[in-house]
């Protein structure tokens, strides 16, 4: 075969195949009129009536708009793509050009109601009023994406704000439809929930999700859930909100060291009240208001101002004992309080002998000589019922009285010594001491209790 022979048989190939290739807008037309000539959009198009139609489902989550503690909502921007086999679409290809595919609007063809069950908006196709386009084969399969924005309920747990994770389910059905006219599946082929077109939000960070179908015999529809796991960023709350309120906490005990006799304790102590009074005011409409279950923040805070409010009360009563007069009676509680704490300076107290038999503090008191009780005169007292216990002599018996009852006297000296040396001052020392330990106690126990709540 010759050189133009084999050009001439190239270019007789190339027409046939452009023949058989060739589309035009001709064909489109014709295959559009001869497909929707017969075809009734009202129709579950299923190819065998006595089973239900299957749907491929795949969600394409684009952005979470909005999230509401208050409100407990979350608004997201998403696209659901649905693949199902249109028993009512077929043709051959090479009829039309070798057409394999065409495009058309929804409202031309048969597409499944599928809505948002748990929707806070009107219960409608979440598609709206917008026509999307609908990808048809030549074999009949249909694969349409609708999309919008979805606002949906979602139950909020702000027990951990502002470190607080939060799970939305959005339940996804075809209303009017039930288990018997169509199935919902998830696609095989790639992931269920897809992230293609995902753009991250700055106030909450997508932890986890998934997407699955199951059968809820209970309202008798397939139902398509997407379960959303998002988790906020604390960072603006934790310098806005958490710092402060900590700040407010470990600041106040510090008023017990200024001297009682400055003046300004009252002032500094209702001071600092008012402050965190105004600033939870300020900040009351950042804190999400919830009773079921209650946010421990807010509850921390409100700890804290009680406690505040005690600290004041104490200061005021500190600094009337401060000038209370050093003659008037303290009681035991008072006399404890500005002696026996252990930061007391013991330097203020003065010595005291110590008995040996009793371990008391007592006076320097001179013993008395030997009683001279005699005998006979004590016998009838102290004799010895018991025969097998050996007797006591008279002279010991004698000794013991008057020691009982030297000891005696001797408590009573020091009681009142250590009452004389005791004064107001030492126990509005004793006090502040004593409130500041207190107050810090509570406060640091308050702050550590939050945070095993927040990383428990």
């Amino acid at each position: 075969m010759d050189f133009f022979t084999e050009l001439l048989v190239l270019i007789v190939l190339l027409c046939i195949t452009g023949l058989i290739h060739g589309q035009n807008l001709s064909d489109v037309y014709q295959l559009r009129n001869d497909i929707l000539s017969s075809y009734d959009k009202d129709v579950v198009p299923a190819t065998d009536q006595s089973q239900p139609l299957t749907i491929e489902t795949r969600f394409y989550l684009v952005n979470i708009a909005l999230f509401e503690e208050i409100s407990e909502t979350i608004s997201i921007i998403a696209a659901i793509e649905l693949k199902w086999k249109d028993g009512g679409i077929s043709w051959q290809p090479v009829n039309y050009g070798n057409k394999r595919r065409l495009k058309l609007k929804q409202g031309n063809i048969w597409t499944p109601p599928i809505m948002l069950l748990n929707s806070i908006d009107e219960l409608r196709p979440f598609e709206g009023d917008y026509e999307f386009m609908a990808t048809l084969q030549w074999n009949g399969t249909v694969v349409w994406g609708p999309g919008g924005v979805l606002n949906a309920k979602c139950t909020v747990d702000i027990s951990k704000f502002p470190f607080d994770t939060q799970t939305c389910v959005l339940r996804f059905g075809t209303w009017g439809l039930g288990t018997e006219d169509v199935i919902l599946v998830t696609s095989p082929y790639g992931e269920p929930l897809d992230l293609s077109f995902y753009t991250p939000n700055a106030n909450w960070k997508l932890e986890s999700y998934r997407a699955n179908t199951v059968a809820d015999f209970n309202i008798g529809y397939n139902v398509l859930l997407v379960e959303l796991t998002i988790k906020r960023e604390p960072l603006y709350f934790t310098l806005l909100v958490v710092c402060p309120t900590l700040l407010f906490g470990l600041l106040n005990p510090l008023v017990y060291l200024l001297p009682v006799e400055s003046g300004e304790r009252i002032g500094l102590s209702i001071t600092i009240l008012l402050s965190y009074a105004i600033f939870l005011t300020l900040v009351s409409a950042e804190i999400p208001a919830s009773s079921n279950p209650m946010c421990v923040l807010l509850i921390m805070m409100v700890v804290i101002i009680i406690v505040s409010g005690l600290i004041v009360t104490s200061v005021i009563v500190i600094s009337a004992l401060h000038h209370r007069d050093n003659s008037r009676e303290m009681n035991a509680v008072w006399i404890f309080i500005g002696t026996r704490l252990l930061w007391i300076h013991k330097s203020k107290i003065k010595p005291l002998q110590t008995d040996k038999n009793t371990s008391r503090a007592l006076p320097n008191i001179q013993p008395k000589p030997k009683s001279n009780i005699t005998p006979p005169d004590i016998r009838p007292l102290y004799e010895e019922k018991e025969n097998n216990r050996p007797k006591e002599s008279w002279t010991d018996m004698a000794d013991r009285l008057f020691t009982k009852e030297t000891t005696e006297m001797k408590t009573k000296s020091a009681e009142k010594q250590l009452r004389d040396t005791v004064s107001w001052q030492d126990v509005v020392e004793g006090m502040d001491v004593l409130c500041m330990i207190v107050s810090y106690v509570t406060m640091i126990l308050v702050i550590f209790i939050f945070f095993v709540i927040i990383a428990s």
